[in-house]
């Protein structure tokens, strides 16, 4: 996980209500045919708590982000009080809905769920884009240069972030970052983007939706995307363009 300092790259007109998501069935052969309304969909996973976080993305970067017409959504869980719901929604209308709601309840191992259902939305819809990007709260997005990086290096197939060639699993059962043996056998991950932030073409978004209802999902974001994506090139069902951004 990234910190406070951790940069990358260096209020939407929607309902006055939280969006509630729905996500249904991916149809590849629709979203294909269906040009991408956006050049980048950039999705923040939040903890309902973290309001102080969402504020400072919203009078930072994000403003840069509303400049370009790139959609920025945070994605929250539900809480079991009624009172903090009602906060969310609040928030939410003030804030031009720039708030999804998902169906579940708001805890740090159900972040990879938001993951899916961000880029469910991130390719159909009226936030259809060419590019998603997955970014952690504490994270600073420098929106202009981004987009810069990708005219001159985005492919379809694009994989980019901070990317993780030496770890491996904790088989240690206290921690969070607990993965069983049967989970997964290997005692070290493939590569992959670490969580602070990432870039996927339109086609590994795709890619990896299709796979959402057959393969494990691991409770770990930036790991379950490495995985997949390692998985379905030795079946030769999809090679991603895996692009280590260097940190300057």
């Amino acid at each position: 996980n990234g910190s406070a300092s951790d940069k990358i790259g260096q209020n939407l007109d929607e309902s006055a209500l939280s969006m509630d998501l729905k996500a249904g069935p991916l149809n590849t052969s629709i979203v294909r045919q269906s040009p991408p309304l956006h050049k980048l969909y950039i999705a923040v996973p939040s903890m309902i708590e973290d309001a102080q976080k969402r504020a400072a993305i919203r009078e930072t970067w994000a403003q840069a982000a509303r400049q370009h017409h790139i959609p920025v959504h945070f994605y929250l869980g539900t809480s079991n009080c009624g009172k903090v719901n009602r906060a969310v929604s609040e928030e939410a209308k003030v804030h031009h809905n720039d708030i999804v709601r998902t169906q579940y309840e708001d805890l740090w191992n159900n972040k990879v769920r938001k993951l899916f259902d961000a880029m469910q939305r991130s390719v159909s819809g009226a936030d259809s884009s060419e590019y998603f990007m997955f970014v952690e709260d504490q994270t600073y997005v420098d929106v202009p240069n981004v987009l810069r990086w990708l005219r001159e290096n985005g492919t379809a197939n694009l994989y980019g972030g901070r990317v993780n060639y030496n770890n491996g699993p904790s088989r240690e059962p206290n921690s969070i970052y607990y993965i069983s043996k049967a989970a997964l056998p290997d005692d070290r991950f493939p590569p992959y983007c670490e969580s602070v932030g990432w870039v996927m073409g339109r086609e590994t978004v795709i890619a990896l939706l299709s796979q959402r209802d057959t393969r494990l999902m691991l409770h770990i974001d930036d790991v379950t995307v490495g995985c997949w994506l390692s998985r379905m090139r030795s079946e030769a069902k999809f090679t991603a363009n895996i692009v280590n951004v260097d940190r300057k």
